[in-house]
């Protein structure tokens, strides 16, 4: 009878562990990308950002950028960043930029809102599309808002801190008796 208790625990802690290999195999990598267009200082940057919000790592092989019209045309950038092929760990991301200027001299005027350009991320894995944002905020407008949402953090963070200290001084008060309501 014992041993079959034992060979039972053996057989179902053995499907577990298999069952738990299996489904954080399933879950694999899963990338998201992104792409905007900022104007700054040097002139218009492409930023081309992968993340792998997935259990396992991949390996981005390529990042390509298209226009899309009645078909899709590829344009020729230098991207700066991470080197390719990349292994992106899971739970990583990687970044890459290039000049606006090839996308720009392609479509013949200043990229914009209304232009629809794709960015292709290629991986052992597949394709992963994502289509290039213009920012309606220009960087010192954008830049102010971060200060102010910092600013509303660093507050929210300090009342939080002061309505800690506030309910340790409660139960202290309640647990030596100081306290009598």
């Amino acid at each position: 009878m014992k041993d079959a208790v034992a060979w039972y625990g053996a057989v179902v802690a053995t499907a577990s562990i298999i069952v738990a290999i299996l489904s954080w195999r399933s879950a694999g990598p899963r990338v998201k990308a992104g792409a905007v267009v900022f104007d700054n200082r040097r002139g218009r940057t492409l930023h081309v950002m992968a993340d792998n919000v997935g259990r396992a790592d991949i390996t981005i092989r390529s990042v390509k950028v298209y226009i899309w019209r009645p078909s899709l045309t590829e344009v020729e950038l230098v991207l700066e960043g991470d080197e390719l092929p990349h292994r992106l760990l899971a739970g990583s991301s990687a970044e890459w930029r290039s000049s606006a200027e090839p996308l720009d001299a392609q479509l013949g005027h200043q990229f914009g809102q209304a232009d629809k350009v794709m960015v292709l991320v290629f991986s052992a894995h597949g394709i992963v599309q994502t289509q290039v944002q213009v920012p309606e905020l220009e960087p010192p407008a954008a830049i102010h808002w971060m200060e102010r949402l910092v600013g509303r953090m660093e507050e929210f963070g300090m009342r939080m801190e002061t309505r800690m200290e506030e309910g340790a001084k409660r139960i202290e008060r309640r647990l030596f008796g100081t306290d009598r309501r």
